[in-house]
Formats: structure tokens, C-alpha cells, sequence
């Protein structure tokens, strides 16, 4: 019985300037009322002469007691309802936006091996049946500062739990001092799913001024979701060796790695205001791994 464990961490972030995010806003909570002049009223965007939640422009003062129109002189001249048509609705721009990912993945198998000797190679083939363990973990983050969301921060992580039994071959050829090995591993794994998210967005915002939101509060926000799927994990290996002494050989090789059904951070944000969410849609995503290995042995 053979014991093997192994860990893979990536991680990267990316940091920007002036950054614009559309989100989904079913219920208007980006409109607001702008102020382009700069005259402390709102603009009166549709063109019927009433600013917003100001009033009326009647048009020109006659002396008279009325009014002339036109012309209009963009006065206020009456109380008047708030005319939602000079509503616009506020594109989130970030003074500066950093966004990070972080992949993880670790895993312990257990396995047994029979041996068949090769004799007209010099080489061996082994089949192995076994358990094996990984762990996919996931994570996504975003954090804004600037303009009319500042400031806001969202991070989603994914854990994907794979565990089942496992079945392998090896086979292994010599040729004097070089050898080269085969070998593949499928894994029929029951992957455990968790996703967790948490944020706060707009902690610096005030509603109801010009040239911002109407309904622009801070919100803090948290949602989670567990699923059970079917992941299956696929992995193979090639490696030369290069005996150059009893004792010590070189070795050069490639492996590669295949998870079905897996379940990753960035695709399970919902990009919906007020509170975001997950998107429970988004479960069975493939993953493919690979690496170059260079390696020296010493045997005493």
C-alpha cells in the first residue's frame, strides 16, 4: 500500500485605474439626478421645464403677474411633482479596483499496487486500485474605491471536496541506462461543493444628492450554497530517466490533470444590485492542470 500527497497553489491580482462596471439594476437603485451646470438644481433632462425635484420654469416674468412662453430663462418659477423623466441612471466607475484570485488544490491517495514483470523489456507494468482525496479551493475577490459606489468590496470562495475510489496503470520500460515511464489514474469522485460570499458595497455613500443616487445606502451582504455532484479526475504522467551512476539518475517529465464537475469563484457571481448573490448554475466546470518536471535522484 502506497501513501502520495501533493499541493498546488496559484495565485494573482490585478490592480487598475478608472475602472467601469455595468451591473444588473432590476430595480433602479443607480438612478439619480444630475447637476451638469452646477447651479445647485437638477437638470431638466426630458425637456418639459421641470427640474426634477426643483419645480417649474412658466418662462419669463411679463410684470404682470403671469408669465411669457416662450421664452423660457431655466428659472424656477413654481412648486411642481418630481418629474421622474430627468432620472438617469449612474454608471459605477471606480477611482481604483483590485481584483484577486486565489487557486489551491491538495490531495492524499491511498493505493495498492500489483507488479507483472516485463522480462523481454527490462521493465515492469503495474496496476494499482486505491482512495484518493482532493481538495479544489477556490476564491475571488473585488475591492473598489472611488466615485459613486465607494467604497465596496465582494469575495466569493469555492471548496470542491472529491473523494472516491480510484483505479491506475504504470508501465515502465528500460532501456540500459534510460527508462521511460507511462502511467494514468482516473478517479470516480463525489465532489462536496460549498460556496460562500460576503460584501459591502456603497460604505461611503449618501443617497439622495445630485450627480448620484437616489437610493444609494451602503449594504453589507452574505449568501451561501452547497451542492453534491459527480466529479470525475483524470491524471497522466510521462518521464525519461537518465541513470548516469548507480546512484544517481536525472529525470524529465510532463503530468497533467483533468477535474470534471468543478465549481469556480469568479463564475458564480451574480452582478445584481443590491446585494449580489451566487449563481447556482454554474457547478460543472472543467479544470486542466499540467506541469514540466525536472528532477534528480540520488540512491544510497
Amino acid at each position: 500500500m502506497d501513501g502520495h500527497g501533493d499541493k498546488i497553489d496559484q495565485q494573482q491580482s490585478i490592480s487598475s485605474n478608472g475602472v467601469t462596471i455595468v451591473f444588473n439594476d432590476p430595480q433602479g437603485l443607480l438612478s439619480g439626478y444630475a447637476d451638469g451646470n452646477g447651479d445647485g438644481i437638477d437638470d431638466d433632462i426630458n425637456g418639459n421645464n421641470i427640474y426634477g425635484r426643483n419645480g417649474e420654469d412658466l418662462g419669463v416674468d411679463d410684470g404682470a403677474g403671469g408669465f411669457t412662453n416662450p421664452p423660457f430663462d431655466g428659472t424656477i418659477d413654481a412648486v411642481a411633482p418630481t418629474d421622474l423623466g430627468d432620472l438617469l441612471s449612474w454608471i459605477i466607475t471606480f477611482g481604483d479596483l483590485l481584483a484577486t484570485s486565489h487557486t489551491e488544490m491538495s490531495g492524499l491517495e491511498l493505493m495498492a499496487t500489483r507488479r507483472y514483470g516485463l522480462p523481454q523489456t527490462g521493465g515492469y507494468h503495474d496496476l494499482y486500485f486505491g482512495v484518493r482525496y482532493v481538495d479544489l479551493t477556490d476564491s475571488f475577490g473585488i475591492s473598489g474605491t472611488g466615485g459613486v459606489y465607494d467604497s465596496s468590496n465582494w469575495d466569493t470562495t469555492v471548496e470542491n471536496l472529491i473523494i472516491g475510489p480510484q483505479i491506475g496503470t504504470r508501465v515502465v520500460r528500460q532501456w540500459h541506462r534510460f527508462s521511460l515511464t507511462g502511467e494514468a489514474r482516473f478517479l470516480f469522485g463525489t465532489n462536496f461543493q460549498s460556496a460562500r460570499q460576503v460584501g459591502k458595497t456603497a460604505t461611503n455613500g449618501t443617497a439622495g444628492g445630485q450627480n448620484q443616487s437616489v437610493n444609494l445606502f451602503p449594504t453589507s451582504f452574505n449568501d451561501s450554497h452547497s451542492e453534491t455532484v459527480f466529479s470525475p479526475v483524470a491524471e497522466w504522467r510521462v518521464e525519461a530517466s537518465y541513470f548516469a551512476a548507480r546512484w544517481l539518475s536525472l529525470r524529465c517529465g510532463y503530468t497533467g490533470m483533468y477535474l470534471g464537475n468543478v465549481s469556480r469563484a469568479s463564475s458564480r457571481m451574480n452582478y445584481t444590485l443590491p446585494d449580489f448573490g451566487l449563481v447556482n448554475n454554474n457547478e460543472n466546470e472543467g479544470v486542466f492542470s499540467n506541469a514540466l518536471t525536472l528532477g534528480i535522484e540520488i540512491t544510497r
